[in-house]
């Protein structure tokens, strides 16, 4: 499209019919009005879409077609124009939008694209052609570069451009970037073509080298450039740097490199030649060669000549070209000097070192003097070097070699290999036998120089000799012992040195010779010849029927220890008379050669709780095991007694079975507080103690159950608990009296009787000890004056108390008991009480106190007028409620 042409016209037609008149009189009806419109759109060409009034579309036209219509609004749109139309019947409504135009100077060679203000992309133009566009802000763009416009009405916007060509062969792409440089817009041009550019400042690189150009309006720049080339082989690439550092894309040698005017560093392999670039220039470089012969496989690397910065690498017999000069060369570390020339070839000539062997080890290459070492390889392998003199390590030896251009200096070696299974390591010494030089499996070859070395296998040494291209096999044996790989047999030489242990059943490889083997304390002679096997036979022990962990000992004929086991495993030993100790039981058996000897246990078993231990003896009560109730115990079969909690049964163990001694228990609810006793059931041993809440475990029957002298009847059942219930006492106070508590059944005439007996008998043993009695008198008659003999059944009475009863604690002190009704005391007032089980009975208790000087004593007194309690003033004295007489200094008071 060149040009848009706006093109606007009507036509308008009369239509008239063919045929017969219509009489001036006739009826006909005249036509009615056509009951729809029309739109006619001219101007710019475009398509554009009608709407109705709720938005839903109902034609599409172009400029210049009109389009019939129901009578109503309409909305007519565009990318860039929007309007409202009103349509009536029998109408045509005619709409020209409004426009500007828009012309991008230039020659149509590029073409330019313009956008609207959303960025919508709206046409693409070539230069110089006019564009119709509605009024409005729009973005125009060529190539990639834009520019802002605004369009108005019936006016012309002309944007303008200039043209930049930049000469060369046409063979480089060069970039024009918009200023400031944008990576994102830009135009790649092939030297020798032109750019159509808005007018501005840009950015041209050539080659990533780059300056500044200004395009004006109608404007035409010609840039010139010059070339650079580096002759040689063609293989390897040059790259230029200009001033600021900006680095070309490679060329090969042999290709021309277009460049903008300036100053450059032309880089080949990291040599180095500058240049300056004229306008129409060509500056032609001649590079060299250098190579090193070889056989490809090894890489030679080139330097500098004071070896300090690496140029470049590669395979032997290839090239790598460079600018004339000196450099160093170095191949496996080994070096010579070069002399590169233009367009000459340097070749150094490396010759080839091997050693002859297996490739399965590696040799070592060092300088003459042994302290440079220039590189490794498997044997077998070459290793490229300058021509010298080395010296070369195969697995800790070494031996001279020289090395000459274009020639292999080969050093020939052996094979040494130890034969056997490939299980065991053998090792490989000098002759001295000082130095080990490397080690191997069985069966795997070890390359070595001639001479003569010393093996190790097991620790047990020989001498081989290793000749120049052959193989020397040591022939080993192997010793092992049968069994069940439970227990380890110990190989010992003639001299009776330790060469290692192994599993029964598990090999050593051995050289030939004799051999001593001990399994569990036991020793057999082994004779072992070259590529022999040689097996020594076994039997074995186990023991059936145990179900524990226990360990069971195995000892020889003079009472050695010779292993132990768990029940569960068996002991290898070789074919003879031991015995066997289960849980300090013991069995005698045979071994023979290949046979299971199989002894049988039982099981006791005491079930219970797991909290206590149980004790097992034999018929002469030597303690044979013990072990938690709940776990199990194996025994060879017999008769034994077990003791749980000082209670004793016999059992009977038979092989094969479990003995079960089923245990019970007895428990006292309480507070946790008090201690009680478990007693057989006449009450004369006592078998065990516990706390109230605790379990006591015991077997089947029985027992009296004693807490704080109160006792009861219990009976316990295999696998069940006994539950005794407590009750408790306590008297509230201060804390600072003790009560006592008896026996209900213990009357007060009782008490006062043994009261009086045991006070008479004490006053006649104080008249006996102090010679005022004949031997013929009695001691009834014995007499003390009335306030000594009332004090000393006071005290008489006070011991009674202390001695005989129930239990006794503090006030606010609880004392656990069986259920009952007791006596209870405090400062010889007496109460009842009942003790219920699980409940706690407490007496409420005062206190009477006098106030004074803390000097004086006052004493208490029941209402009967018996002493109670004394006490110095300010001093408190515990009492259960009731009336009570004071005495203070012959004064009282109640």
């Amino acid at each position: 499209m060149k040009k848009h042409i706006l093109l606007l016209f009507m036509v308008s037609a009369v239509i008239l019919g063919v045929g017969s008149a219509v009489p001036p009189d006739s009826d006909a009806e005249e036509p009615e009005p056509d009951p729809q419109g029309s739109l006619l759109i001219s101007g710019v060409e475009n398509t554009y879409h009608i709407l109705d009034a709720g938005g839903s579309e109902v034609a599409t036209v172009s400029m210049g077609e009109a389009i019939e219509l129901s009578p109503g609004n309409y909305t007519v749109k565009s990318p860039d124009f929007e309007k409202t139309v009103t349509i009536e019947a029998g109408k045509t409504t005619e709409l020209e939008p409004e426009l500007g135009m828009l012309v991008v100077s230039g020659g149509g060679d590029d073409s330019c694209t313009v956008y609207n203000a959303d960025g919508d992309r709206l046409s693409e133009n070539d230069t110089g052609e006019e564009v119709f566009l509605p009024p409005g802000a729009y973005m125009i763009k060529l190539n990639n570069v834009g520019q802002e416009v605004t369009i108005s009405a019936g006016q012309k916007q002309t944007l303008g451009t200039g043209s930049l060509f930049v000469m060369g062969s046409g063979n480089s792409e060069y970039i024009v970037y918009g200023t400031p440089e944008d990576e994102l817009n830009y135009v790649k041009k092939k030297t020798n073509q032109v750019v159509e550019l808005l007018s501005g400042t840009y950015t041209v690189k050539l080659n990533k080298a780059s300056t500044s150009v200004a395009i004006g309006d109608g404007g035409f720049v010609v840039l010139a450039t010059g070339m650079i080339g580096v002759v040689g082989t063609g293989n390897d690439s040059y790259i230029a740097h200009d001033s600021n550092g900006n680095r070309t894309d490679g060329v090969k040698t042999n290709e021309l490199m277009e460049l903008l005017p300036g100053a450059y560093d032309v880089n080949l392999n990291n040599t180095v030649r500058s240049v300056s670039v004229q306008n129409s220039s060509v500056t032609i470089f001649k590079a060299g060669t250098i190579s090193v012969s070889g056989t490809g496989n090894d890489t030679y690397s080139v330097y500098d000549a004071a070896q300090e910065e690496k140029l470049g690498s590669a395979a032997t017999n290839d090239e790598i070209e460079m600018f004339p000069g000196t450099y160093v060369v170095e191949l496996n570390k080994t070096t010579l000097t070069g002399r590169v020339e233009e367009v000459q070839a340097e070749v150094l000539a490396a010759g080839v070192l091997t050693v002859s062997g297996t490739g399965t080890h590696n040799y070592e290459v060092y300088d003459a003097a042994g302290e440079d070492q220039y590189g490794s390889a498997k044997t077998g392998e070459e290793i490229e070097l300058f021509p010298d003199a080395y010296l070369v390590t195969l697995n800790g030896i070494t031996r001279a070699a020289t090395v000459q251009a274009g020639s292999t200096s080969e050093l020939p070696s052996g094979v040494l290999t130890v034969s056997g299974t490939g299980n065991d390591d053998y090792f490989v010494y000098d002759a001295a036998g000082e130095e080990q030089l490397g080690s191997a499996k069985t069966n795997e070859k070890f390359d070595m120089f001639p001479g003569n070395y010393l093996i190790e296998l097991n620790q047990v040494r020989q001498t081989a000799r290793v000749q120049a291209n052959q193989e020397t096999i040591v022939q080993a044996g192997r010793i092992s012992v049968s069994g069940t790989e439970s227990d380890d047999y110990q190989l010992y030489d003639a001299d009776e040195n330790s060469l290692g242990m192994a599993k029964t059943t598990q090999e050593k490889e051995v050289l030939a010779g004799t051999y001593r083997v001990e399994l569990n304390g036991e020793t057999r002679t082994a004779e072992v010849g070259e590529g022999e096997a040689v097996v020594l036979d076994t039997g074995t022990i186990s023991i059936s029927g145990a179900e524990s962990n226990a360990i069971y000992m195995v000892y020889d004929t003079e009472d050695e220890r010779v292993d132990s086991a768990q029940v569960t495993e068996k002991v290898d030993l070789f074919p003879g008379t031991y015995t066997v100790e289960l849980n300090s039981i013991r069995r005698t058996e045979v071994v023979n050669a290949g046979e299971e000897t199989i002894l049988g246990a039982g099981v006791l078993s005491v079930p219970g709780m797991g909290e206590t231990r149980y004790y097992v003896y034999d018929a002469s009560d030597k303690l044979m095991v013990s072990a938690n109730t709940g776990e199990n115990a194996d025994l060879f079969p017999g008769t034994c007694t077990v003791k749980l909690n000082k209670v004793f049964r016999t059992a009977t163990v038979r092989a094969g079975e479990t003995e079960m001694l089923e245990a019970g228990a007895i428990t006292l609810s309480g507070m946790g507080k008090d201690e009680y006793y478990v007693y057989d059931a006449a009450g004369d041993q006592n078998f065990a103690k516990a706390v109230t809440n605790d379990t006591i475990e015991f077997f089947p029957g029985t027992y009296r159950v004693r807490l704080n002298k109160t006792e009861q009847t219990a009976i316990v059942e295999g696998g069940n608990t006994e539950e005794l219930a407590a009750g408790s006492i306590s008297v509230s106070g201060t804390g600072k009296d003790f009560y006592y508590i008896y026996s209900s059944d213990r009357g007060k005439d009782v008490r006062e009787d043994a009261e009086n007996d045991l006070t008479e008998n004490v006053i006649f043993a104080l008249r006996v000890s102090a010679g005022n009695k004949r031997a013929s008198d009695s001691h009834r008659n014995a007499d003390l004056d009335g306030d000594g003999k009332v004090g000393l059944r006071d005290a008489i009475r006070g011991l009674a108390d202390l001695t005989d009863p129930l239990g006794l604690a503090k006030t606010n002190t609880e004392v656990e008991l069986f259920p009952g009704t007791y006596i209870v005391k405090l400062n010889k007032v007496t109460q009842t009480v009942t003790v219920e089980a699980g409940e706690a009975s407490t007496l409420a208790a005062g206190v009477v106190t006098v106030s004074g000087n803390g000097n004086d004593p006052y004493y208490v007194y029941d209402a009967d007028g018996n002493p109670l309690d004394v006490s110095k003033t300010n001093g408190e004295v515990e009492l259960f409620p009731g009336a009570y007489t004071i005495t203070l200094n012959h004064v009282s008071q109640i």
